[in-house]
């Protein structure tokens, strides 16, 4: 089998840390730059280290993937190693390496010994579809990960891990699906390893948490049902007009039979209706007839009252 076998993690994404084997490879080169890096080969030459190793093996040379996988890194950390065994071995470190000569190759067309080496890796790497995907998001995470680091904008990162890895921190915390807002309330418990993805977005998630509760607590009460209400208009009616000197004129004329005296009372008692005033119109719009407005209100006693009231004045009278 010419492509490599990418280890996974328990939910089928790509391990990306690197494996004990490259640990190991690292730890017996010594501190990093206390060696001199070899010169790059040309590629002719790593072609043919690289049929000679697949012929070692019992493989077909003419195999041309099997003999790409077998191509020696001319570069970093794990050089001298195999295209074949750095996929096998860190997968996160190929990914940056690769998303990285994507970027420079969009700006330089150099055919030097390193980059056609990195050409080679890239080609042969690609050629494994879960790798690519990973390249891809790489990069999109990079860009997004670029402009979070404009004043305010920290909410453009991605996520970074789990089902909502490509998400928008500042999507995933405004979203008000049900399965959004149970994956935030999950993370707000965890207590993830410093300076990992899950790290960073719990932090970003519970700064806006902060943020909410402190624009409610600013926010003023809604005003109250008893301000809010439409005031009342009351009706103010005339005072009532004294009637006592009209039945003291009335009384000191001549004795008169109580129904007489009870017609004169109720006459006396009847305030009349005062003709309206006819508006007048200023405009066209108001061309238009009048309402006649509702009489004033009347001050009426009943026939018991005025029975009484006379039969008391009488008696007075007597």
């Amino acid at each position: 089998m010419f492509l490599a076998n990418l280890k996974l993690t328990a939910s089928q994404q790509l391990l990306l840390r690197a494996s004990d084997e490259a640990v190991a490879f690292i730890a017996a080169k010594g501190p990093r730059g206390t060696a001199a890096a070899a010169r790059a080969k040309k590629p002719e030459e790593v072609e043919k280290e690289a049929q000679a190793h697949v012929v070692s093996k019992g493989g077909d040379p003419g195999n041309h993937m099997l003999v790409l996988g077998c191509h020696s890194i001319q570069f970093g950390k794990y050089q001298g190693q195999t295209f074949r065994w750095l996929l096998e071995n860190d997968v996160g470190y190929t990914t940056q390496l690769v998303a990285s000569h994507q970027r420079e190759r969009e700006q330089s067309a150099s055919d030097s010994p390193l980059m056609a080496n990195k050409d080679a890796l890239a080609r042969y790497s690609c050629a494994h579809p879960a790798f690519v995907e990973q390249v891809r998001y790489h990069r999109v995470h990079e860009e997004a990960r670029a402009r979070a680091t404009q004043p305010g904008c920290e909410g453009e990162a991605l996520v970074g891990f789990g089902d909502y890895k490509e998400a928008t921190l500042k999507d995933l915390y405004a979203s008000k699906e049900k399965k959004h807002q149970t994956f935030l309330k999950w993370l707000r418990r965890k207590t993830p390893q410093p300076g990992t993805s899950m790290d960073a977005a719990r932090k970003y998630i519970l700064g806006r948490d902060k943020e909410r509760s402190a624009e409610v607590a600013a926010t003023p009460p809604p005003p109250s049902s008893s301000s809010s209400s439409t005031p009342t208009t009351t009706t103010t009616l005339p005072p009532r007009k004294s009637i006592a000197p009209m039945f003291s004129a009335l009384l000191g004329r001549r004795p008169m039979a109580p129904g007489e005296l009870q017609a004169k009372v109720r006459k006396l008692m009847t305030t009349p209706a005062r003709p309206a005033v006819p508006a007048v119109s200023t405009s066209a719009r108001d061309q238009r007839p009048s309402v006649p407005p509702p009489p004033p209100p009347t001050t009426e006693v009943t026939d018991e009252e005025l029975v009484q009231m006379a039969t008391d004045l009488e008696t007075a009278d007597a």
